[in-house]
């Protein structure tokens, strides 16, 4: 069985095309260094009490402003609650 070849151009010609690209400012997307795929560091100043995501790194939410509709919902689900529970008593 023969080798199925994806890329016609041999690995030294093809870092020989990327030297040549580097050189005239053209960046590759896949290339590790580029900025999409750097990771964020986060120096000391920066790490306060708010926690972070393990995915992203973004901060996290922890409180989040109701409306006077999800009062109302959480209302009703309590009162909702208290029936169903009293069927039980």
């Amino acid at each position: 069985m023969s080798a199925i070849v994806l890329d016609r151009h041999s690995p030294n010609q093809v870092h020989l095309r990327d030297q040549r690209h580097r050189a005239i400012g053209i960046v590759n997307p896949l290339d590790s260094k580029s900025k999409r795929h750097r990771r964020r560091s986060y120096s000391s100043s920066d790490s306060d009490d708010n926690p972070r995501s393990a995915i992203t790194g973004q901060k996290l939410k922890l409180k989040v402003a109701k409306s006077s509709e999800d009062k109302k919902r959480e209302k009703n689900r309590g009162s909702l609650l208290d029936f169903l529970n009293a069927s039980y008593d």
